[in-house]
């Protein structure tokens, strides 16, 4: 389903791939589905993992992450590096600093990212690093100047939801999909439950159904009870 978010999403990666800005912020909270909205772009626009693009989630080295870049160098255009939840090393100020090289132009047009190794077999690493990053966030790193100046030289899109597009999301992108068996007609019960008994204060995102169709699954004498309790907002 292509709606307003994926249009800005996909607006964004246009602009990213043929412009000479390198670098992508995309935040929304978890759960609502932004990784999936950046590889249907992806994917639409004709791009292939480990071909034009690499994905990570998960924690990296400074040394690891100078090697992801070495890899996205390697790649066919427009060579993309996608980082995905990736709060933690963003508090890195080593990898802060590859990242800052890899997106801004420095020595007579590069961008040149250098890594030095210490110990005993202490070397010194360099590429020119010509592809483009996107960093997925559920949230900004507070208090951190040196992503701010990321935030800075980056295209920046903060995607927000009322809840009734979050309930437009769930009903068809989740509802209208099979899920571990349940006929259309037990997902659509599901929803209208939680439909009727969410409140603005509801932590919504594709996580409430998903667990309310596993209360259905699992305790389905109980699983209003239940679905209940998870629509209470966490104190």
């Amino acid at each position: 389903m292509k709606n307003k978010h994926y249009n800005l999403i996909n607006s964004n990666l246009q602009i990213l791939n043929k412009s000479d800005i390198n670098a992508m912020i995309t935040v929304s909270k978890g759960g609502l589905g932004k990784t999936t909205l950046i590889m249907n772009a992806m994917r639409n626009n004709g791009y292939e993992l480990g071909v034009h693009y690499l994905y990570f989630n998960s924690y990296f080295t400074p040394l690891a992450f100078y090697q992801a870049m070495v890899e996205a160098t390697e790649l066919k255009s427009p060579r993309i590096l996608i980082l995905d939840d990736v709060e933690m090393i963003l508090k890195d100020k080593v990898i802060l600093n590859l990242l800052k090289a890899g997106t801004w132009q420095n020595n007579g047009g590069k961008r040149l990212v250098t890594y030095s190794s210490t110990g005993p077999n202490a070397k010194i690493k360099s590429i020119d690093f010509t592809g483009k990053i996107i960093i997925l966030l559920n949230e900004l790193p507070k208090k951190n100047p040196s992503f701010n100046a990321m935030v800075d030289r980056s295209l920046f899109l903060e995607l927000k939801f009322s809840n009734e597009e979050i309930f437009d999301l769930i009903e068809n992108e989740i509802v209208a999909r099979d899920y571990k068996g349940l006929s259309y007609e037990q997902r659509a019960k599901v929803f209208k439950f939680i439909k009727q008994h969410a409140t603005i204060n509801t932590d919504l995102s594709f996580r409430t159904i998903i667990k309310a169709f596993n209360n259905m699954l699992y305790a389905p004498a109980l699983w209003q009870e239940l679905t209940l309790e998870s629509l209470k907002p966490v104190k």
